[in-house]
């Protein structure tokens, strides 16, 4: 097959994952990029003008790691972790093998003090579907 039809490049991308086809995900946007500064193996995705928001809201994120692998004295079953932000998602978050995508209503600004708190329980009950999803399959 020709991949240059109309002066058109086209790009194919191959996947390979280890994991049932329940637990897969994908998003594709024009993402703002955000490696944890904490955490090497977690990167988080948000849509251009909400990179501060997601800068706030995902600070807590190793908080949730730190409590989740003590508590059920078990490592985070993967090997990295994404977390995509997404207007209008179909769901308010959805969990899958090594990635999240949540609403962008979960994301907080340091301006308001009352919703950290929803926003970090939202964040461990997010992590915790990981341990569950990952028993199940392993």
């Amino acid at each position: 097959m020709n991949p240059k039809i109309n002066d058109t490049i086209w790009k194919t991308i191959l996947f390979f994952i280890f994991s049932a086809a329940p637990n897969i995900g994908l998003s594709v946007g024009p993402f703002e990029i955000y490696p944890d500064p904490n955490m090497p193996d977690v990167t988080h995705f948000c849509l251009p003008h909400l990179l501060p928001l997601l800068k706030f809201t995902t600070k807590w994120l190793e908080e949730c790691f730190k409590f989740f692998e003590g508590r059920l004295k078990a490592k985070y079953p993967y090997s990295c972790y994404k977390q995509v932000f997404v207007d209008e998602s179909y769901y308010p978050f959805a969990s899958y093998a090594s990635m999240s995508i949540l609403n962008t209503n979960y994301l907080t600004s340091s301006a308001i003090i009352d919703q950290v708190n929803k926003k970090k329980n939202a964040a461990r009950q997010k992590s915790r579907s990981f341990w569950k999803t990952a028993q199940v399959w392993h």
